[in-house]
C-alpha cells in the first residue's frame, strides 16, 4: 500500500512554481505517491521516465455541472491503494476531497499557494466553502509563512504547517558544482554586467520595470556596460519586445523563449545579478517566488520586490535587496548599487547560495510531511 495519492490540475508539463513544487514533492515520495493530473496539449514524452507511478486522466468534465464530479473516479479507483489524499486546489479539488473525506473517512490534506488561496475568497459563498475545506483537511500545507498567518486570519485549521518549495536533486547537484568567479574587475562592453530574469510574461512579473530602469540608468550614464536577459515566455511578449525598442534597448536585452532545464541553468551561471521586481495585481500574486532560491543556489544576489512572501525567499541586506514595488526609481538605484559594488554582490551571492542548499532541500522541507501523517 502506498501513503499519497496526489490530484492536481498543475503539473509538469506545464510550467511554474506551483507546478514544479508538486513534482518535486511526488519525486521525493516516489515508492509512497501515486499521482493523477489532468492531461496537457503537449507530449508527456517525460511521464515514462517518472520515478513515480503517474496517471493522467480529466478531472474536470467538459461539459455538465458540476464539472469537478470527474475528479471522484481516481478517489474510488485508488481508495484501497493509499491512506491520504493530497489536493492542491481548494476548488475544485479541495470540495471533492472533502465530500470523499464525509462518505469515506479518507483524510486529506490541502497544498496551499498565494494566487489560489486569493481566488477560492472572491466572492461570499466560495469563502463559505473554502472555509470548511480547510476545517476538514488533516492537515493545511502553505508554501510560505506569510500565506500561513494569512490563512490563520481567515479559519482556523486543525493543523497548519509550512513546506517552502524546494530545488531539485539536478538543479542542487549542478549549483554545488559550480564555482563563480569572484573576481572585482569592472565591466567592460566585450564582457557587461549580466542581469537576469526568469519568469513568465505577464504583468505582475515586473519586466516593464526593469526595462524602464535600465532605460534611466543608462540615458542618465549611471552604469557603465550591461545586458539584460529575459528568459520565459506568455502573452506579454510583443508588449515587451515593442517597449525595448521604444525604450532604445535593442543592443542591451535578448529575450529567450522555451528555455529547457540545461539552458537554464546556463542562464544562471552567465548572469552576474538576478531581478523580478513582482507586483500584486489584484488576486494575481507572487506568494514566494522559487526562481530567486534557484538563482541564489548558483550564487546570485536578487533584486525583488518588498512584498510578504517575496520577502522570505529574498532577506533584504543578507541574500539580495528589496525595494518598494513598482518604484522604478528604488529599481535603478539598487541596480546601479550592486552594479558599482561587486564585492558586495558576491557577499550576498554566497550567503544566498549557502541558504539555498542547505534550507531549501527535499530533505529539509518535504520530509516534514511524513511526520504529519
Amino acid at each position: 500500500m502506498k501513503t499519497f495519492l496526489l490530484l492536481t490540475l498543475d503539473f509538469p508539463p506545464r510550467r511554474g512554481g506551483v507546478a514544479r513544487y508538486l513534482y518535486e514533492l511526488a519525486a521525493y515520495y516516489h515508492d509512497k505517491i501515486i499521482v493523477v493530473v489532468s492531461p496537457e496539449k503537449e507530449s508527456m514524452e517525460g511521464d515514462s521516465a517518472a520515478e513515480f507511478e503517474l496517471h493522467r486522466q480529466h478531472l474536470l468534465a467538459r461539459f455538465g455541472w458540476p464539472k469537478w464530479v470527474k475528479a471522484f473516479v481516481p478517489l474510488i479507483r485508488y481508495h484501497h491503494k493509499t491512506k491520504v489524499n493530497l489536493v492542491s486546489h481548494i476548488l475544485p479539488l479541495g470540495v471533492v476531497a472533502l465530500f470523499y473525506k464525509r462518505f469515506t473517512k479518507k483524510p486529506y490534506i490541502i497544498f496551499l499557494h498565494g494566487m489560489d488561496f486569493a481566488l477560492a475568497r472572491r466572492n461570499g459563498w466560495k469563502q463559505k466553502l473554502t472555509r470548511q475545506v480547510l476545517r476538514e483537511a488533516h492537515v493545511v500545507v502553505a508554501n510560505s509563512e506569510t500565506l500561513a498567518r494569512e490563512v490563520l486570519g481567515f479559519v482556523k485549521p486543525r493543523e497548519l504547517d509550512v513546506i517552502y518549495p524546494c530545488l531539485s536533486a539536478e538543479l542542487i547537484a549542478k549549483a554545488r558544482g559550480f564555482h563563480r568567479d569572484t573576481s572585482v574587475a569592472a565591466h567592460t562592453k566585450e564582457k557587461p554586467l549580466e542581469l537576469l530574469t526568469v519568469a513568465r510574461l505577464v504583468p505582475r512579473k515586473g519586466h516593464a520595470h526593469v526595462l524602464d530602469a535600465l532605460a534611466l540608468l543608462v540615458s542618465e550614464h549611471r552604469i557603465g556596460s550591461l545586458h539584460y536577459t529575459i528568459v520565459g515566455s506568455g502573452p506579454l511578449i510583443s508588449e515587451l519586445e515593442a517597449h525595448t525598442k521604444k525604450l532604445k534597448l535593442e543592443e542591451h536585452v535578448t529575450f529567450v523563449q522555451n528555455a529547457n532545464d540545461v539552458e537554464l541553468i546556463k542562464h544562471y551561471e552567465r548572469a552576474d545579478l538576478f531581478i523580478m521586481p513582482t507586483e500584486h495585481l489584484g488576486k494575481d500574486i507572487e506568494g514566494f517566488g522559487t526562481v530567486y532560491v534557484e538563482a541564489a543556489a548558483f550564487g546570485l544576489p536578487s533584486i525583488a520586490s518588498d512584498l510578504p512572501g517575496v520577502n522570505e525567499a529574498v532577506l533584504d541586506n543578507e541574500t539580495g535587496l528589496l525595494v518598494p514595488s513598482a518604484s522604478v526609481t528604488d529599481l535603478a538605484e539598487a541596480i546601479e548599487r550592486l552594479a558599482g559594488d561587486p564585492a558586495l554582490r558576491i557577499k550576498l551571492g554566497e550567503a544566498g547560495k549557502a541558504r539555498a542548499l542547505s534550507e531549501f532541500t527535499a530533505d529539509v522541507q518535504f520530509a516534514k510531511l511524513a511526520e504529519l501523517v
